[in-house]
């Protein structure tokens, strides 16, 4: 089988170019990659500092700051007190949807055996703590 050359010269001329736009193309890469806001100073929780006078690098919360989903404001609901002392009462009004609800979850829920694990797909399947 004979070769064409014109062929062949289109093939050289094409891998040149390819490796020309390969070339070109990792270099516009590299140039974009810049560590200016990977390597930043900072400091580290309780690394000690001179910029503020009590030396530390980390500020102490305002006082009377509470995190989000943690404003327990109804004691009766969240430890069965009331004024420190247990209660009696319930902390909300039960209705039938409530008690229907609590009787669906008693009945769906999944037990593992003893010694294992439900893992992801609730079989229990493999010892604790794997």
């Amino acid at each position: 089988m004979r070769s064409n050359p014109q062929l062949a010269i289109a093939r050289a001329r094409l891998a040149r170019c390819s490796g020309i736009v390969y070339l070109a193309t990792a270099a516009m890469l590299l140039c974009g990659c810049r560590l200016d806001m990977h390597v930043q100073p900072k400091y580290l929780p309780y690394e000690p500092t001179t910029f503020f006078d009590d030396g530390r690098s980390e500020r102490p919360p305002v006082p009377g700051t509470v995190a989000r989903g943690h404003l327990h404001l109804d004691e009766l609901l969240y430890t069965g007190k009331e004024n420190g002392v247990e209660s009696n009462r319930f902390p909300f009004p039960m209705t039938h949807e409530d008690l229907e609800r609590g009787r669906q979850r008693r009945e769906h829920r999944v037990v593992a055996p003893p010694g294992q694990h439900l893992g992801r797909t609730l079989a229990g399947v493999g010892p604790v703590g794997v």
